[in-house]
């Protein structure tokens, strides 16, 4: 009994002077929290504009591109409506919609309206839009056709201009009855007035992206090429 009174008193008096319990022992130290200074805040706020600011400049470049596609791509959709509506067409008619009276050689279409996916906004009045027309009509199409010029070369006008071209000799190639669609494709939202040039009966404007394509179109058959857009 008094051996197992010794062991408990020896370990109590071992606990009771442990370092741990030791006032002499240091305490831990504090974990410090660590933070950005004003500074450095300032600094990456810097860099950060900085790199906001040369993206936000490729943003109009970009916004142009994706313009320029879409303008190229139902261009080329409207293009293509265009010459199958005039190959599904009766020839002489199509000549005789819009004949020139103006001696130039050309002969100007009805003006066409078409929305911002390509599909034909056909108006009340083609002479006047309503509000609601106006609103979905995105681009306007100009479409001039040539007449064939004359048999004989030596009879032909200086402002005459001739579907196919002269064979060597003095008479056009057979059959001339053909002719070349110019057809150009104007984005235009705002509905403004394109002016006409009065000799080659075609749209200018310098503040309008307008395409222009061409078509050969004939009784029997079509030869469509692309020659490009300004």
């Amino acid at each position: 009994m008094r051996k197992s009174v010794a062991i408990l008193y020896f370990h109590c008096t071992y606990i009771a002077n442990s370092p741990m319990n030791n006032a002499s022992f240091p305490k831990a130290a504090a974990v410090r929290a660590s933070a950005f200074t004003l500074v450095e805040i300032a600094l990456a706020l810097g860099v950060i504009s900085f790199a906001l600011i040369g993206l936000i400049a490729l943003l109009p470049a970009g916004l142009n591109n994706f313009r320029s596609s879409m303008n190229a791509s139902v261009g080329a959709q409207i293009y293509q409506r265009i010459v199958t509506d005039a190959e599904q067409s009766d020839f002489d008619a199509l000549l005789t919609a819009a004949p020139p009276s103006d001696g130039s050689g050309f002969a100007v279409l009805p003006l066409r309206y078409f929305d911002d996916e390509g599909n034909e906004v056909v108006p009340a009045n083609p002479a006047s839009l309503t509000r609601n027309e106006a609103q979905k009509v995105i681009y306007h199409v100009h479409v001039r056709a040539s007449f064939p010029g004359p048999a004989n070369v030596s009879s032909d006008s200086a402002n005459c201009f001739t579907s196919l071209p002269a064979a060597p000799g003095s008479v056009r190639f057979n059959p001339r009855s053909s002719t070349i669609l110019t057809i150009q494709v104007a984005c235009n939202p705002g509905n403004q007035k394109i002016n006409e040039d009065s000799t080659t009966r075609l749209w200018t404007s310098n503040s309008l992206p307008i395409t222009a394509y061409q078509a050969v179109v004939t009784k029997n058959q079509s030869t469509i090429q692309k020659t490009g857009g300004s």
